[in-house]
């Protein structure tokens, strides 16, 4: 059985702007450019409670990523990734494209709740990016 963040990992790495090659890590990032991570965020977890028992789930997470901000063309287009990853999510949602998660639970949507934003600049002249999403799922007993 695989954990929503499990989920999520393989659902992110079917982006295909994603840098080539470069890993998607669950809570880690490397150093080096060009790395993501999908990091678990805290929040409330059970938004509402049906009479059968089931539940409305809330899983926010953030997508961040390890790159280069050498200069501002390079931030630039660091935004952008995000403004277009934001997009592609929105366009995943709208059409029913969903992670794939465990038995007894059904998606509901995914969105990217903020814009992806310069959380942290190193000396060395690599950036972490941050991105807050939330995924929703019904959770059946």
């Amino acid at each position: 059985m695989s954990s929503v963040l499990e989920s999520l990992q393989t659902y992110i790495k079917t982006y295909t702007s994603l840098a080539a090659g470069a890993p998607v890590w669950a809570e880690f990032l490397g150093n080096l450019p060009t790395e993501y991570s999908i990091v678990p965020l805290p929040g409330q977890k059970t938004i509402a409670t049906y009479l059968d028992d089931s539940t409305l789930e809330g899983f926010p997470f953030a997508i961040e990523s390890t790159v280069s901000v050498a200069d501002d063309i390079t931030r630039i287009e660091n935004n952008s990734f995000y403004e277009h990853f934001a997009r592609w999510l929105k366009q995943q949602n709208d059409a029913g494209n969903f992670p794939t998660l465990a038995t007894g639970q059904q998606p509901e949507s995914i969105e990217a709740v903020s814009q992806g934003f310069l959380i942290e600049r190193t000396p060395s002249q690599t950036g972490i990016y941050h991105l807050i999403c939330l995924l929703t799922y019904t959770q059946t007993p």
